[in-house]
């Protein structure tokens, strides 16, 4: 358990990676320790930014590389700047469940795309696909 003030917090974590995607989800479930807020955090590179409304930090570097942490923006109690490094401390629901997403990008040419890249990112978990499977046109139950 986590020392909470002069209680104790029962956290369990579950992280998922998904084939095909350079982001990785992680599920933070907090049963007591009423008020635990949790920091996540991003290393200082050349390039660092922000956003609470649509909820994502990233550091970029010029080699190429980004990180960024997604999340959701009610979530976020404020950004903490320590030594350089960013830092989005983060509240869980009313339910004591947390989820956040972390990305991870090579290649970038620029801050500006890989922060495009994030929103987009961001976008699809956000608004995933919705599919229906509809019946063929001249298709029947049955065998063929």
């Amino acid at each position: 358990g986590w020392r909470v003030g002069a209680g104790e917090a029962e956290v369990t974590s579950t992280f998922w990676i998904f084939c095909g995607h350079a982001w990785a989800d992680v599920e933070l479930q907090v049963k007591g320790g009423e008020g635990v807020k949790v920091a996540v955090g991003l290393p200082r590179m050349a390039e660092m930014r922000r956003d609470g409304k649509d909820g994502y930090m990233l550091s970029w570097g010029e080699d190429g590389r980004g990180w960024a942490v997604m999340f959701p923006p009610d979530a976020l109690v404020k950004f903490l700047d320590l030594g350089g490094n960013q830092i989005a401390l983060l509240s869980p629901d009313i339910h004591g469940r947390l989820e956040y997403q972390i990305l991870s990008r090579e290649g970038m040419g620029s801050a500006e795309e890989f922060e495009a890249a994030v929103k987009l990112t961001l976008k699809s978990i956000v608004n995933p696909p919705e599919v229906k499977i509809l019946p063929g046109k001249g298709r029947r139950g049955g065998k063929r």
